[in-house]
């Protein structure tokens, strides 16, 4: 066991394990902050699938094995799915886009939202506290 750990080969892949998820960890947080988070995910959904399959493949020699109706569907499914996350992103960014201008919603749901979500953050910036008890809030009741 201990000259296993020596091999400069399991240093490498582990080296590039943590590297590869720390990058992943920050290209997610750099892509929730300026994309939505269906699109991201989506993404790295797809690219994680797509890497997967191909490790798979290519570690267990399967392409050896496949024929070419099996090489069909593995091609068609992963370009399915790459096609798929970019007319899902089209649409989402479209959307956003026209939310930004003001096409999509009339002014006065913008503006009713918009009061709502500043009448919440007024409501949690509230001096008293909300204290929730079972018996009424009386000048008589003691605790």
């Amino acid at each position: 066991m201990g000259s296993r750990l020596c091999s400069p080969l399991i240093w490498c892949i582990s080296f590039t394990l943590i590297f590869t998820y720390v990058l992943q960890l920050k290209s997610m947080a750099d892509g929730l902050e300026k994309i939505s988070a269906v699109v991201v995910l989506s993404t790295q959904c797809v690219t994680e699938e797509i890497v997967v399959s191909l490790g798979g493949l290519l570690y267990f020699q399967d392409y050896k094995a496949m024929n070419s109706v099996q090489w069909g569907f593995f091609v068609s499914g992963n370009v399915t799915a790459v096609v798929c996350v970019i007319v899902l992103t089209h649409f989402k960014l479209k959307r956003e886009d026209e939310r930004v201008n003001g096409l999509s919603f009339p002014a006065k749901v913008v503006t009713d939202r918009r009061d709502e979500s500043y009448s919440l953050i007024m409501a949690d910036d509230a001096e008293e506290p909300l204290v929730l008890t079972s018996e009424p809030n009386t000048p008589d009741s003691q605790c």
